[in-house]
């Protein structure tokens, strides 16, 4: 958790596999998308990684506006 290395990296060697179990829409805002919502959460994702075929983590990312949207 603390050390300088993503927990991909270190299991790498090992064959990790990441395995996407689902995608969801965040719904944290009904408001349309503005110039200042850059931070504004847009999709979950939910995953496993896995080391022969056994699962040894698990990984929830959350994808901001600013990193789906296209330069403007």
């Amino acid at each position: 958790r603390f050390g300088p290395l993503p927990l991909g990296a270190v299991l790498r060697p090992l064959g990790a596999r990441r395995h996407t179990t689902s995608v969801s829409r965040r719904h944290d805002y009904d408001r349309p998308v503005e110039h200042d919502d850059h931070d504004r959460p847009v999709l979950l994702v939910r995953a496993t990684l896995q080391v022969a075929g056994q699962p040894v983590a698990l990984v929830e990312e959350t994808y901001l506006e600013a990193v789906l949207s296209p330069a403007r």
